[in-house]
């Protein structure tokens, strides 16, 4: 083969590949394109799902915010089915006469006094639409709450599985070293057996602390209605920084629950005032037109003013109304009742955060010291000072003192969240200012 003949076979090669290259590329680009939005959507990124993300998917996508929200429709259908009873009702009828003729008649019937029922009537809509207001901002609260408190316990259970694999590890190496030590009859056998022991305990809970972190993984995936591989560590606060009493205040005035209560309240009044109307005459202005034959002294047109009493079987009203005023008495005490819990959940979720923060520097200096103590125990124990047993010990308080500072981080946590949740602080519409 000449010298040009390979240029030229070369070249031709580099073309092909040229060419398969640009339809691989067109193919994938069709590819893309076609691929459905809800399938994009289900795609799994691996870049770590951070707290506000996972709470802000748990309140934009599950169902029982969506129906939250279409009990807010009905009620505003409800409202203005209310508004529009203040307005004339129309009517239209046709009769046949017994001499063979028709008479149609067309009527508007406007309400002038009512004793307070249909004023009453749309004021318990307006309750029902602030009550479903009310109700769609305390399941997102609800899922707030548990979306934080599952990202948490998540989080906790992953940084416990680390601490156990890492004790695994270390409990390999020091059954090395005695293993070590037994086979060129330094060390009693007893000891390899004890080491042993201790590294089955150990690869024990991996085993529960692996169980643990898909439990939790569970419950985050089923809040918030994505697949979870992996979570960034969440972003502190420090709640201590503003008076128990504000934040009592705060929440009072944040509480959907609370203004859920206040709204039934307002509805309780408001059949209340609707029981009373039934002890009034309603008046009415009417206007009616006639069409086809007339009967005898009927007229064709004719404006009219209408007077309706219906006070019921008895004294039925008046025990309605004092059913009704029983029942806002009733509710009012809720309402005392409620704002007593609220105080009492934000109490101890600030009690809660104040001890495991006051615990926090102490379990780190712990989880120091312990794991010095592991490596002057294994220098000592080579000079015949301290036992095998002593070394396993320390090795051993190592990971209970990593565990506590675990749980301790986790309680600070959660109450920290807890108590922004509850007073406001934190909320769907601020969940974007708050940028980990």
């Amino acid at each position: 083969m000449t010298k040009n003949s390979f240029k030229m076979l070369k070249t031709q090669k580099l073309g092909i590949h040229l060419h398969l290259f640009k339809s691989l590329s067109i193919f994938l680009v069709l590819f893309v394109s076609m691929v459905p939005p809800s399938l994009a959507d289900d795609i799994v990124f691996e870049e770590p799902l951070t707290l506000i993300d996972a709470m802000t998917l748990a309140v934009k996508y599950h169902p029982l915010v969506a129906s939250r929200e279409g009990d807010y429709q009905a009620a505003l259908g409800d409202l203005s089915a209310a508004r529009w009873s203040a307005f004339p009702t129309p009517s239209y009828s046709a009769r046949g006469l017994f001499d063979s003729g028709s008479q149609d008649s067309f009527s508007l019937s406007q309400p002038l006094w009512t004793g307070g029922r249909l004023s009453g009537n749309i004021e318990l809509a307006e309750s029902r639409r602030d009550n479903a207001v009310a109700n769609i901002v305390e399941v997102e609260q609800i899922l707030l709450e548990d979306s934080a408190r599952a990202f948490i316990e998540f989080h906790r259970a992953n940084s416990k599985l680390t601490i156990s694999v890492d004790n695994v590890t270390e409990h390999k190496r020091l059954f090395d070293i005695i293993d070590r030590r037994v086979k060129a009859a330094i060390s009693p056998e007893v000891d390899a057996m004890l080491a042993k022991a201790r590294l089955a305990f150990a690869r024990s809970q991996v085993l529960q602390n692996t169980s643990a972190k898909e439990v939790a993984r569970s419950e985050l995936e089923q809040l918030i209605g994505r697949a979870v591989n992996n979570v960034s560590a969440p972003v502190r606060f420090s709640p201590s920084l503003v008076p128990l009493s504000d934040i009592e205040n705060a929440a009072i005035a944040f509480s959907p629950r609370l203004r859920a209560i206040q709204s039934e309240i307002a509805g309780l009044n408001a059949n209340a005032r609707i029981a009373s109307s039934a002890l009034y005459p309603q008046v009415s202005l009417g206007y009616e037109r006639r069409f086809g034959e007339l009967l005898f002294a009927q007229e064709r047109e004719q404006v009219f003013v209408a007077l309706e009493f219906q006070p019921g079987a008895g004294l039925a009203s008046r025990s309605s109304i004092s059913a009704s005023k029983a029942r806002v008495r009733a509710a009012m005490k809720t309402l005392a009742a409620s704002r007593r819990e609220l105080r009492r959940k934000v109490q101890i979720a600030w009690r809660e955060y104040e001890s495991a923060r006051l615990q926090l520097s102490p379990s780190r200096q712990l989880v120091s010291a312990t794991t010095e103590v592991v490596s002057s125990y294994l220098r000592q124990y080579t000079v015949g000072r301290k036992s095998w047993l002593d070394v396993l010990n320390a090795q051993r308080e190592v990971v209970q003192a990593q565990h506590t500072l675990a749980d301790y981080e986790a309680i600070e946590l959660t109450a920290s969240y807890q108590i922004r949740l509850l007073s406001g602080a934190l909320n769907k519409n601020t969940l974007s200012d708050s940028n980990e």
